[in-house]
């Protein structure tokens, strides 16, 4: 099992992406574009901005995408994106499936494991529907479940959404092995016996092998082949 986000995607725009956006709006809007979108990959850890009356939507978010866009947005308003409509074309981008790009080693991973005919899920907190990342990389095909929190109504830690991705890939929890980058989490995990290994993934673009070499140290994969 894998978690999503910080695991094997990062949210990150193609390059270009800022200027098509901004080409045709008002300099003022294209400003606080600007200005706002280096803060995007960071959001949850200014949580505290909101005003409180958002606190409620902010902690039931990945139980539902209205409460998701609900929370987002003002965040986002919180942070600088104050100009009418600026909030909401940022929210797009952040749920749009081409602002997700693989860490260097995920496609490679899955493309192992599913030579080796071993059952992949990806377990995730989240409101958007991942599965368009996937058919985005065409690695649909190397991904057996996708157990998303909004579609269950459970987030992790809570142990039942790890009971559901191994009933749906056919595996008892004590020969499971579950991949993230998240303690308070993925380690919810292990409650039901499932291993739980920790990646620290660092920038995009140095090279960062995290979960191939996680793999390959619990004896899952040979990734010299």
């Amino acid at each position: 099992m894998f978690d999503f986000s910080g695991t094997l995607f990062k949210y990150q725009c193609e390059p270009g992406w800022l200027d098509e956006l901004t080409a045709t709006m008002s300099v003022a809007d294209a400003h606080q574009i600007a200005a706002v979108t280096g803060h995007i990959g960071s959001l949850d850890q200014r949580a505290g901005m909101l005003p409180s009356e958002m606190f409620a939507a902010w902690e039931k978010r990945d139980l539902d995408p209205w409460r998701h866009r609900l929370a987002y947005l003002a965040l986002l308003r919180a942070v600088g994106a104050d100009r009418p409509g600026v909030a909401e074309i940022l929210y797009g981008q952040m749920i749009n499936p081409s602002c997700w790009q693989p860490y260097p080693d995920t496609l490679r991973a899955l493309r192992l494991l599913a030579r080796a005919h071993l059952r992949v899920a990806i377990v995730s907190n989240i409101s958007l529907d991942i599965r368009a990342v996937l058919r985005r990389y065409r690695a649909s095909r190397l991904v057996s479940e996708v157990v998303m929190s909004y579609v269950e109504g459970v987030t992790k830690p809570d142990p039942r959404i790890f009971r559901i991705a191994c009933q749906r890939i056919g595996a008892r929890p004590e020969r499971t092995l579950m991949i993230g980058d998240d303690e308070a989490t993925d380690g919810g995990a292990a409650v039901l016996g499932i291993r739980v290994v920790l990646v620290q993934r660092l920038s995009m673009v140095d090279g960062s092998h995290a979960v191939l070499d996680a793999l390959t140290e619990c004896g899952l994969i040979d990734s010299s082949h």
